[in-house]
């Protein structure tokens, strides 16, 4: 499973991914400051599903122009670093990062961690 971790994504949640056995590319490393577009385009293009906060880069979705995008949106800005380590496990213990999905959005409530998978429109 290839993910990429937008700007904004917290650098505990991509190492807890690595650890956990997926490749991730960060991309402050790789493109910083990109667009919207940009940032889209480069997560399709690799194949890759995109991890942000930004909820721009949701709108996407809706249109025609980014079919195969996959995007996983934590709703939830400035995570601690115990949440971060809980939203990797969750993904990865019950097998999220596996299924077939357009949309995962990562919900947190207080303690309370909810995910909403989205399966891909036909």
């Amino acid at each position: 499973m290839k993910l990429l971790a937008d700007e904004n994504v917290s650098r505990y949640l991509i190492d807890e991914l690595k650890h956990l056995g997926y490749a991730v590319r960060d991309l402050k490393q790789i493109s910083p400051r990109a667009s919207d577009s940009q940032v889209a385009q480069i997560a399709v293009s690799a194949a890759e599903i995109l991890i942000t906060h930004d909820s721009d880069l949701v709108s996407l979705l809706s249109g025609k122009k980014y079919p195969s995008l996959k995007l996983i949106h934590l709703d939830t800005p400035n995570l601690t670093v115990n949440q971060c380590l809980q939203i990797a496990r969750l993904l990865h213990e019950n097998g999220f990062l596996q299924k077939e999905f357009t949309f995962l959005q990562v919900h947190l409530h207080g303690q309370l961690l909810s995910i909403s998978l989205h399966p891909p429109t036909q």
